[in-house]
């Protein structure tokens, strides 16, 4: 792309509608040089769900790398992922659920102002990240591994099962 510009994998724009996407194979943004980089984004606020059993990636040189933008939606959110995500996620004002069975999430998550999420990790899932300060909701991890970074993980609550590995 254009120095300065953006890779965008996947766009629903405004006015547009994208009620659901299952991904099985890879869907991936990458900027190689200056730029960002977004693999899924829906700017229509129509999108409600996401179920990944491949790769949603985003990779940036020098810029940012989001690999889900739900960011305008005002509706529950579920993502759902058995495979890999690599980017930072932002998440509506609605009230939104990560379940990850097995899948690896790498990336900061971000709750709008408003929003709720609650997580669940099981099956030998691992999550490498944080949330937002204005974030609230849950947090059950099940054999799973939770490790917080970035700018810590803020929950109403949050529990560990005794099979589960939680670094700071």
């Amino acid at each position: 792309g254009t120095p300065g510009g953006k890779a965008v994998a996947i766009s629903v724009e405004s006015g547009g509608t994208l009620n659901s996407i299952t991904n099985s194979g890879t869907i991936e943004a990458l900027a190689n040089t200056v730029g960002d980089a977004v693999a899924i984004t829906d700017a229509s606020g129509t999108l409600s769900s996401i179920d990944n059993s491949g790769t949603i990636e985003a990779v940036a040189a020098d810029g940012s790398a989001t690999a889900i933008n739900v960011s305008s939606s005002t509706s529950a959110f579920s993502l759902t992922n058995s495979g890999t995500i690599t980017g930072d996620i932002y998440l509506g004002s609605g009230a939104s659920t990560i379940s990850s069975d097995g899948g690896t999430i790498t990336g900061n998550v971000d709750v709008a102002t408003g929003g709720s999420l609650d997580m669940t990790l099981y099956g030998g899932a691992e999550f490498t990240g944080g949330t937002n300060a204005d974030a609230t909701g849950t947090l059950d991890v099940q054999d799973a591994t939770f490790r917080s970074a970035g700018s810590g993980y803020y929950a109403t609550s949050a529990s560990f099962t005794s099979d589960s590995i939680f670094a700071v």
